[in-house]
């Protein structure tokens, strides 16, 4: 087997580029990226290429990740967005950093797999029964929880010399042996979540027979879809029969045209930015579909975004943990609990009424403003609320708050950042009986804590997933220590 190397080009995709990136290089030895518009109507989406700007600075250190210039300094009018995309993918091809017998995957900005996907397809590299790799994915439609089952080629092993890349990325010569994969890991495909307009321009772009039908569909029928009103879907259905002649949502034949739901987790890359609060990425006020509007970016929108996805009780915002954890709570008295957390939030105010003193650490300046007028407006005294921004290289002041006073504490809880660093050390400073909470502990990152942590434990309890306040998929963990 030789070396997997990934070809990504992407555009106005300033809070997806990173994540990305990111989840792509589990898989890839290398990565060559290109950023350019694939049609002059692209450019108004991201007029100060702020994707080129962000992923430079986050990447251009890193050896495995390759950056290369458009061979044309802006895409051609006449060419659609597709052809244009294959001529930068055989651009690609011709820099030499593929050679026989290695594994090509095309990496969209837009397309994501979880750890057990990627465990699938190392296997599948070793392999030397396929040509090609299709693999099944979750489209998702609306937000991150609707989707259609669909299935795309990602994976191609260079076997010819005068190989390249035609329209909608097929390999020419074609493939022989092509084999579907991740049948039960799908891919998470995110391409309906950029925004209709972008969307729009997209499809308005592209130089294939049917884009007007495609085109009426985006405002008949997805952008009206409501999946809470039966009626409203079988009238749609019936328009989108007669556009396609698929009665359904989905504007291609397929075994499963409605809208399929899923509650899980998704990939980390994705779980741990601002896109997770999106409730629907059609709505104007998700800035993303909006051209007239900035981009998001976790500074000036997060704040607004999980404040309009708060779950209130009886008046009050529920933290974003799990349920039954929150419940089991109920057993203990813990008024006189003194308390410590790595990220504050909703769990801020929830335990700020409820426990004798809560010290709450923030790394977020914007974010941490937000909670502070909170606090005060709440008169919630008893409330440390500490902004401890994240620091390169050790030691990281925000890790080492805690060791700020010479104090233990009767639960500390672990929902920020850093969190395998924090969790270690939350164990020099509970009190006898004392509790570590790690949230999100389903995250295959976080194992290294949930090793370091049991030798020392006394008992450990695990929340499952499915439970947290919002209806979405989160593990709590909870070890009591002697």
């Amino acid at each position: 087997m030789g070396k997997v190397i990934g070809l990504m080009t992407a555009w106005a995709a300033p809070e997806w580029i990173v994540p990305a990136i990111y989840n792509h290089l589990k898989i890839c030895d290398k990565i060559v990226v290109c950023i350019v518009p694939f049609h002059k109507l692209f450019i108004q989406f991201d007029p100060a290429y702020r994707t080129l700007e962000i992923v430079k600075r986050e990447f251009y250190t890193n050896s495995r990740v390759i950056f290369v210039n458009s061979f044309q300094k802006e895409p051609v009018k006449t060419l659609g967005n597709e052809q244009f995309k294959c001529n930068i993918l055989n651009m690609m091809l011709k820099l030499g950093v593929t050679h026989y017998n290695d594994i090509l995957m095309i990496c969209d900005v837009d397309e994501f797999y979880d750890h057990n996907a990627i465990a699938e397809l190392q296997e599948e590299f070793l392999k030397e029964d396929w040509d090609q790799l299709d693999v099944k994915s979750r489209f998702f439609c609306i937000n991150m929880e609707w989707y259609v089952a669909s299935d795309h080629p990602r994976f191609i092993r260079v076997n010819s010399r005068d190989f390249y890349f035609k329209p909608t990325q097929k390999p020419v010569p074609l493939r022989q042996a092509v084999k579907i994969v991740l049948q039960d890991h799908p891919m998470f495909h995110y391409s309906m979540l950029m925004g209709l307009d972008f969307k729009r321009v997209h499809w308005q772009t592209e130089k294939i027979n049917y884009h007007a039908d495609k085109l009426r569909w985006l405002d008949e029928v997805y952008a009206l879809w409501n999946q809470n009103d039966p009626e409203l879907c079988e009238r749609l259905s019936t328009v989108n029969e007669k556009f396609f002649g698929v009665h359904g949502f989905w504007l291609k034949k397929t075994a499963k045209p409605f809208l399929a739901r899923y509650r899980g987790h998704h990939p980390d890359e994705i779980e741990d930015t601002a896109l997770r609060f999106y409730d629907d990425f059609r709505k104007p006020e998700n800035k993303r579909c909006n051209v007239k509007h900035e981009f998001m970016s976790w500074e000036k929108d997060v704040g607004e975004i999980i404040w309009r996805n708060a779950i209130v009780v009886d008046n009050e915002i529920l933290p974003f943990l799990n349920r039954d954890f929150l419940e089991s709570l109920k057993k203990h008295d813990i008024s006189k609990w003194s308390v410590f957390e790595w990220g504050a939030g909703f769990s801020t105010l929830w335990f700020g009424r409820r426990v004798a003193k809560l010290v709450s650490v923030e790394n977020d300046e914007t974010w941490f403003r937000k909670l502070q007028s909170q606090v005060g407006q709440k008169e919630l005294s008893r409330v440390d609320l500490r902004l401890r921004p994240i620091e390169a290289g050790l030691p990281c002041k925000y890790t080492e708050a805690i060791n700020e006073d010479n104090e233990k504490y009767d639960m500390i809880i672990v929902d920020g950042r850093n969190r395998s660093l924090c969790g270690m050390e939350a164990l020099k400073h509970l009190k006898p009986g004392g509790w570590i909470v790690l949230d999100d502990a389903q995250r295959e990152k976080y194992g290294i804590l949930k090793f370091a942590l049991g030798p020392e434990c006394a008992n450990m309890t695990t929340y499952h997933a499915n439970k947290d306040v919002r209806g979405m998929a989160n593990d709590t963990a909870v070890w009591g220590f002697k």
